[in-house]
């Protein structure tokens, strides 16, 4: 679906860690699945906190783009599933809305 074009890079890197590197910690369900998740809902957080604090969420979108992929990796190593791609999902759910 057209709908979903803004998530290949994040599931394409998935993909390439999953199949290239299986054994990897990185590339461990747990991971996948859970730095997916945090990163996607705080990206969702960051744009939705971004459209309270300004009028056009646009205008902001370079700090609202580097915190949220920066606090995602953050969380995703305190909750010790770090999974890079999850970057790439947390800068979608900014600058896709």
């Amino acid at each position: 679906p057209n709908e979903l074009h803004e998530l290949y890079g994040s599931m394409g890197a998935t993909a390439v860690l999953l199949y290239a590197a299986p054994a990897a910690a990185l590339s461990q369900p747990r991971n996948c699945i859970l730095g997916h998740t945090i990163s996607a809902v705080w990206g969702v957080t960051c744009y939705k906190m971004s459209a309270l604090l300004v009028t056009d969420p646009t205008r902001i979108q370079w700090l609202t783009s580097s915190v949220s992929v920066s606090v995602s990796i953050v969380l995703m190593h305190l909750a010790k599933s770090l999974h890079p791609p999850g970057g790439a999902t947390a800068l979608t759910a900014v600058l896709s809305p």
